[in-house]
């Protein structure tokens, strides 16, 4: 837990993440019955897509597990010079995953 709250002040203070644009429901999510998706129990959307129906709800309740991972991993790789060292953006990964975090929050 002490992790998670470190993390969090330092997504806040690195400016990858403000608490106004987390406007989405707090994970985790779940996939019951294999296309309802659920947060602490309570029902979100139902996907309806014929025979990727369940692939598509799984996908869709890994959203805020993966939103989270990604805004760790800018946050750690993305310090010029940092513990990992890793040149300024090898393959444009960075940049693509700044932008998809944007789109994620609403800052974009």
């Amino acid at each position: 837990m002490a992790n998670e709250t470190k993390l969090a002040d330092h997504l806040l203070t690195s400016g990858l993440t403000t608490e106004a644009e987390q406007k989405h429901t707090p994970g985790p999510w779940v996939a019951r019955d294999d296309r309802t998706i659920a947060a602490n129990g309570v029902p979100l959307l139902r996907c309806y897509a014929g025979r990727n129906e369940k692939a598509n709800a799984r996908v869709i309740a890994a959203a805020p597990e993966l939103l989270e991972v990604l805004q760790e991993a800018v946050a750690q790789y993305g310090k010029p010079g940092g513990p990992w060292n890793v040149p300024s953006d090898p393959g444009g990964w960075l940049d693509r995953a700044r932008q998809a975090i944007a789109r994620a929050t609403g800052a974009q």
